[in-house]
């Protein structure tokens, strides 16, 4: 009984590590659902021929998960790190001036990162408005009107491969890949 408690845990488990860990809602890979429940079946197994208790799934990590938006860590090279470092830095002092080219404390940013495992694309967001930037990308991509400003990008177009600079109202979007190995320049939009 305690194991069937169990691997309905690993199941539940399971399944919300996967919701948590995609950016974009997708359908429930069925095959490492099954891999998860197969593998705390194994244990349980192998916990009974040692004539211990039987194993047990804990999903405290999955809040962590959600709560940061941080599922998995890729280690990248000393000099993408530093790239990366500084095309944040940059970002940031770009994103933390409003519109009269001076710091504004209001402004809020949010920085959602990923990668493909050949390069890093970042995307920064900063707004002024009290909303939550979350349901304003939303109204984003329902088709709200686009107001083209160039940013100051200096340093950006050293390090990054790809700028993409967007600003909605009173949202500033900027979508930046970082290659691995460095192509500076080659695509700012």
């Amino acid at each position: 009984m305690v194991t069937l408690v169990g691997a309905l845990d690993t199941l539940g488990d399971a399944i919300a590590i996967q919701r948590v860990s995609w950016r974009r809602p997708r359908a429930i890979d069925f095959r490492s659902i099954q891999g998860a429940i197969s593998a705390d079946g194994v244990g349980n197994l192998l916990s009974g021929l040692a004539g211990t208790v039987p194993n047990m799934t804990y999903g405290m990590s999955i809040s962590v998960a959600e709560l940061t938006g941080v599922a998995a860590r890729k280690g990248w090279s000393e000099d993408m790190e530093q790239r990366l470092r500084a095309v944040g830095e940059e970002t940031v002092q770009i994103l933390a001036r409003g519109e009269q080219g001076e710091e504004d404390p209001a402004r809020r940013l949010l920085v959602i990162a990923g990668s493909d495992g050949v390069a890093a694309d970042l995307e920064f967001l900063a707004t002024t408005d009290e909303a939550n930037i979350e349901d304003q990308l939303v109204m984003l991509s329902e088709g709200a009107p686009s107001v083209g400003e160039e940013t100051p990008l200096r340093l950006l177009r050293h390090y990054a491969s790809s700028i993409r600079h967007r600003q909605y109202h009173d949202i500033d979007v900027l979508l930046i890949r970082v290659e691995s190995a460095a192509q500076p320049g080659s695509g700012i939009d």
